[in-house]
């Protein structure tokens, strides 16, 4: 009886330290998939900084017209002092 008593304390040690393991290993790699997530976020608005920084110097050289209805919102979205550094 105690050999089966303590087999299961043992199977019970093991299970425990391994459902541990598993969960902290589980945050980890969900942590890596978060930054990899905001990685790929901040390259994306770099791109898209740098569209809208080429389409600026094009209007301002003449090349691209923005409609009237969207001169605001590009002039906001382009305006070099709204951007936040970093």
């Amino acid at each position: 009886m105690n050999l089966w008593l303590g087999l299961g304390l043992v199977v019970a040690v093991v299970w425990l330290g391994l459902a541990v393991i598993d969960l902290r290993y589980r945050r980890h790699w969900e942590q890596l998939s978060w930054e990899a997530r905001m990685r790929a976020a901040d390259e994306a608005l770099t791109v898209a900084r740098a569209s809208l920084g080429r389409l600026a110097a094009d209007r301002a050289a003449g090349k691209f017209e923005v409609p009237s209805t969207y001169a605001r919102l590009f002039d906001n979205l382009t305006r070099a002092g709204d951007r936040p550094e970093g």
